[in-house]
């Protein structure tokens, strides 16, 4: 029994190193991405969205960007190091990110703000996954790579 723990502990371990070194470079692709289309998207008129707290509207601030860039991409990281352990599916995270992605930008077309901040928004969420699952392909790779020679 304890034979089966330590050899499950030593493959358990480069998963999370892997996945945590793929959300890290998720996530500062991510930023980039976003923070270049905030500038953007702000050269003429704030961002605006909508929330609970704002049902009126407010200005997108780089922070929020970051908090929620971060966030987003870490929780996906936490999904694929619970999917790696358990069923080994990296193609089926990749497919969940992707469409947890796209989703998230339809209740953005019914908010009341301006159609920049619409694509600017919807843009953002779109860069978000795309740099997740990337960013987790290539920690992956390299892994793959690195442990073969």
């Amino acid at each position: 029994m304890t034979e089966n723990a330590v050899i499950d502990r030593r493959t358990v371990t480069p998963i999370r190193r892997n996945v945590a070194l793929g959300a890290l470079w998720g996530a500062v692709a991510a930023l980039v991405v976003n923070i270049a289309m905030w500038l953007v998207g702000h050269a003429g008129e704030p961002v605006r969205v909508v929330t609970g707290w704002a049902p009126d509207g407010a200005d997108l601030t780089v922070g929020e960007v970051v908090a929620t860039t971060v966030v987003a991409v870490g929780l996906g990281g936490v999904l694929l190091g619970w999917m790696q352990r358990r069923f080994d599916r990296f193609r089926a995270w990749a497919i969940i990110v992707a469409m947890v992605a796209v989703s998230s930008t339809l209740p953005l077309w019914r908010l009341d703000v301006d159609t920049n901040s619409k694509v600017t928004l919807s843009c953002m969420h779109l860069a978000t996954g795309a740099c997740a699952i990337a960013a987790q392909f290539a920690a992956r790779r390299a892994a793959s790579a690195g442990g073969s020679t």
